[in-house]
């Protein structure tokens, strides 16, 4: 399927006035007009893609730098030094959501252009700039004020990432292992300070991404279950379920129901957790 010429437009022009940025606040100030200037096509660029939308991707995959659904396949020189700044800072994605500001776009830059290296060294830095509605997958700006925001945050996070994971699917691309990991690494790290928060969330009741957030609260509820047992991540496997069940778009099938019924005692390998 062939890609809008004005969306790829739109994903170049990300790319390209975001690099603009970090060379140019490596030189001037951020009210510079030079600075300004090429920070606010990058947004306006980032705005149009992200209408209707609850977030976009920029990363890379299998070496190739893609912002949302388009691949630069044929690099240019601001795609290259782009990419050689995320490999800098060891990010593979960069998760963009619905909200994010001006503010938030010269605040990357910034970060992106701190001579720094390393993921810590990213996330720290992120942290101290109070970064908003951008950061590697699983990220989430911690406020003094609001123990629980992080939580929700990476909460809606995975429920997109996985509504993503199936549509990835459904067009026969392999999600990336790392992302859905980094997403229960997430989890993870809220689990020994707010159980009762992390349990709430399950309750959310969902419409159309009904699927992806089913798969969220089982993990929640998973690892909620394997503290209380006393278990750990060695005991908890993946409770099985049939592709063709997964992704199916229309009506099920009259065998759906069975295997529906039949996958949560389904596990691999044997754990506690599904016996439970």
């Amino acid at each position: 399927m062939s890609l809008d010429p004005k969306y790829i437009e739109r994903c170049r022009g990300i790319v390209k006035f975001l690099d603009n940025t970090i060379k140019n606040l490596a030189v001037y100030p951020p009210e510079h007009p030079s600075v300004k200037g090429v920070s606010q096509r990058a947004y306006d660029f980032l705005m149009e893609v992200l209408e209707g939308r609850d977030e976009i991707l920029v990363g890379i995959t299998n070496g190739v730098l893609n912002v949302d659904e388009y691949f630069f396949s044929e690099a240019t020189s601001y795609s290259e030094n782009f990419m050689k700044t995320l490999n800098a800072f060891e990010i593979d994605n960069l998760v963009i959501t619905n909200g994010v500001t001006l503010e938030d776009v010269l605040k990357l830059a910034g970060v992106l252009g701190s001579t720094d290296r390393g993921k810590e060294a990213f996330l720290s830095l992120a942290q101290e700039q109070k970064l908003r509605h951008i950061g590697p997958r699983g990220f989430s700006l911690q406020e003094d004020d609001d123990p629980a925001a992080g939580i929700i945050n990476i909460y809606r996070h995975a429920v997109n990432a996985v509504t993503g994971f199936f549509t990835q699917i459904r067009e026969g691309r392999l999600p990336l292992l790392e992302d859905a990991l980094s997403l229960v690494d997430g989890f993870l790290k809220f689990l020994p300070t707010d159980r009762d928060a992390l349990l709430l969330l399950t309750s959310l009741k969902g419409y159309e991404r009904y699927t992806a957030q089913h798969c969220v609260n089982v993990c929640l509820l998973a690892m909620l279950l394997a503290e209380e047992e006393g278990l750990d991540e060695r005991d908890v496997g993946w409770a099985a379920g049939r592709l063709e069940v997964d992704v199916d778009e229309g009506r099920f099938g009259p065998e759906s129901p069975v295997h529906i019924g039949e996958h949560p005692a389904d596990h691999f390998p044997p754990n506690p957790v599904c016996r439970i």
